[in-house]
């Protein structure tokens, strides 16, 4: 496996014999897609009802709706908010790695290749081990129910990626 897999047709058994929903792009819900260890399945059926993130992939998707959404409420909208950074893609506000479904919907709209995908997907699980760790658990009484919990408390590394956007290429 080279960490991006499609299993054509993994959900075909809950689709009462109904025929292949597939977009233009090739999308399906009927497919499972397994990036860098985790597996993801489409919501909608193609581009206009969106892939993964279930938001539409253009602004003028967008925009053509009749019910209320935000600027940037939108796969090519989320695609403004990320940089490169070499061949991994990362977000403007934090310059954290964007989570698995939104690299599958940003590859599968054509603003990523295939590679830069999988390279980011491997370096965000890498980041998830690195953080957890890193971090301890901590017995605790909560004061309003009585109740023993545990809060998770994250070690002096937890947070390794401190990538800055200093006007690198965006995304879309």
């Amino acid at each position: 496996m080279e960490n991006f897999e499609i299993v054509r047709d993994f959900y075909k058994w809950d689709s009462d014999d109904k025929p292949r929903r597939e977009a233009a792009n090739g999308v399906s819900p009927d497919d499972q897609y397994n990036l860098a260890g985790r597996s993801y399945r489409c919501l909608g059926t193609g581009i206009e009802a969106g892939l993964f993130t279930n938001s539409n992939a253009t602004e003028a998707d967008r925009l053509s709706r009749k019910f209320p959404s935000y600027e940037g409420d939108s796969v090519e909208g989320r695609a403004k908010g990320a940089f490169f950074d070499g061949d991994i893609v990362r977000w403007k506000s934090n310059g954290r790695i964007p989570f698995g479904d939104m690299l599958i919907d940003f590859y599968h709209c054509g603003y990523i290749t295939k590679d830069q995908m999988i390279k980011s997907a491997i370096l965000h699980e890498k980041g998830n081990d690195e953080f957890w760790s890193n971090v301890t658990t901590k017995r605790f009484k909560c004061e309003d129910t009585g109740e023993w919990m545990v809060r998770f408390v994250p070690g002096e590394n937890a947070f390794k990626e401190e990538v800055k956007y200093t006007n690198q290429r965006s995304v879309a």
